[in-house]
């Protein structure tokens, strides 16, 4: 079966970086950016969802995925400025971009310090005052995952009701990242967990900032968001989804489509 998407490489800023482009070029244009320790195939649903009538554009991180790893450049900025090359390489005119925990730290900065970049900015549960010991009290968690047999994740994925070929791609995003790149991207952020609110009431975009329910595992608690708001740019709107956790998109997809895809049309 023709996957529904065409891999694609582009070098960057010294580095070979994967992408998957899915749609009709000319379409409105979608960049969807992953989170930790995920990549690509984690945004499968959403892509395939959106490209009958988005032209979208999935990377891979560095260090994440097909992309390569450099000995170097773990900063927000860093992977914000990949964004911005491949949008240049790819032919991308103000797409909409939707990021999801780590992947909405950066399009947080990014709509701050490159408004004219974007036509619009989904933020799906930015990792904010988690920042500040995030390498201790989620990294080791996350990384503990390539100590499982491979046989155990896919016999999971299935008896939780996934398809075969989506099994298979949570097989494929369980390993498929650098547990180093994760401790430095952790380590040497941990000051975003201050930064995030000077570049979040900077945000010169139409943003809509999609927050996770704590009590089921978001990243945000409930002081912080009330926080949030306060100093928020007026550009951002906030919706805090009850019942659903950390990945949105993933324990939610058809109502994180609906949602999006109804922010992205209108005005």
């Amino acid at each position: 079966m023709t996957a529904p998407y065409a891999d694609r490489f582009v070098t960057l800023n010294g580095l070979r970086l994967h992408y998957q482009e899915w749609g009709r070029r000319g379409s409105p244009a979608v960049l969807l950016v992953h989170g930790w320790s995920t990549s690509a195939p984690v945004w499968h649903e959403i892509a395939e969802a959106l490209s009958p009538r988005c032209h979208v554009i999935v990377p891979d991180n560095r260090g994440n995925g097909e992309s390569e790893t450099p000995a170097a450049g773990f900063r927000i900025r860093d992977y914000a400025e990949d964004l911005i090359g491949l949008m240049e390489a790819a032919d991308l005119v103000r797409p909409a971009m939707i990021g999801s925990s780590w992947g909405a730290n950066i399009g947080t900065y990014a709509a701050a310090e490159h408004p004219g970049r974007f036509s619009k900015v989904v933020l799906a549960d930015p990792v904010y005052w988690k920042m500040i010991d995030a390498f201790a009290s989620i990294v080791p968690g996350i990384t503990s995952r390539l100590e499982r047999p491979e046989a155990d994740v896919r016999a999971e994925a299935l008896a939780a009701g996934a398809a075969p070929e989506k099994a298979e791609r949570q097989v494929y995003v369980n390993y498929r990242f650098s547990p180093d790149v994760l401790r430095r991207v952790a380590s040497e952020n941990r000051d975003w967990a201050l930064a995030c609110e000077d570049y979040l009431g900077r945000v010169a975009v139409p943003t809509l900032l999609l927050v996770a329910d704590p009590a089921a595992g978001g990243y945000i608690s409930k002081p912080e968001l009330r926080h949030l708001r306060a100093v928020a740019s007026s550009m951002v709107e906030t919706r805090l989804w009850k019942g659903v956790g950390h990945l949105m998109h993933a324990e939610a997809p058809d109502r994180f489509v609906t949602e999006v895809r109804a922010f992205l049309e209108t005005g």
